[in-house]
């Protein structure tokens, strides 16, 4: 659907961002379709996990789809913030998973996360993220998920920025220091 929004609007060149699954979005964008894309910005990505995380991840996926996909949903979100992730994000947060219908819940949870073979899981996502030709700015919150990805990235223009001690939403806790990191990047 992006591609063809982009070809229609004539967007060759854009440089795509995106958060949490907005993030693998943006990066199925990339490497499916590279001619369109000038760049491409993630944020905290759900893919590159190990093998326990694809396993806990299946594991929730499940669960979702055959128990209190909400109640779920809101305790792993809580588990997405860090210490000082101002209650003011994560009451948001919250609040919109709450309103959201259970079978979106369930449907994500099944497709991110329900295939083992799937791209947001090791070995998949080595070989998927290999394939990227394009300038990417990985935005991450734990340093070992950023090292293994900037492993991966190809081009030279490519990098990875940790930000310590931030929940999920790290663009909403620190935009200033995550506004400066894009602007830099994007002028490089």
């Amino acid at each position: 659907d992006l591609a063809q929004l982009s070809r229609r609007l004539d967007l060759d060149g854009l440089v795509a961002i995106g958060h949490s699954l907005g993030a693998l979005v943006a990066t199925v964008l990339a490497v499916e379709h590279a001619q369109l894309v000038g760049g491409v910005v993630i944020v905290d990505p759900p893919y590159g996990l190990d093998h326990a995380g694809a396993l806990a991840a299946q594991a929730f996926a499940t669960a979702v789809g055959s128990g209190s996909a909400h109640e779920l949903v809101l305790r792993r979100l809580a588990d997405f913030e860090a210490q000082d992730t101002p209650a003011a994000i994560a009451t948001w947060h919250q609040r919109r998973a709450s309103a959201m219908p259970r079978h979106v819940l369930v449907g994500t949870a099944r497709e991110a996360y329900g295939a083992p073979d799937s791209i947001l899981n090791r070995p998949a996502a080595d070989a998927y993220l290999a394939q990227g030709v394009v300038p990417v700015l990985a935005l991450h919150r734990n340093r070992s998920r950023a090292d293994w990805e900037s492993s991966l990235l190809g081009d030279p223009h490519s990098r990875t920025v940790v930000f310590d001690g931030v929940g999920h939403w790290l663009h909403q806790e620190k935009p200033q220091e995550v506004n400066a990191v894009l602007i830099d990047w994007l002028r490089s």
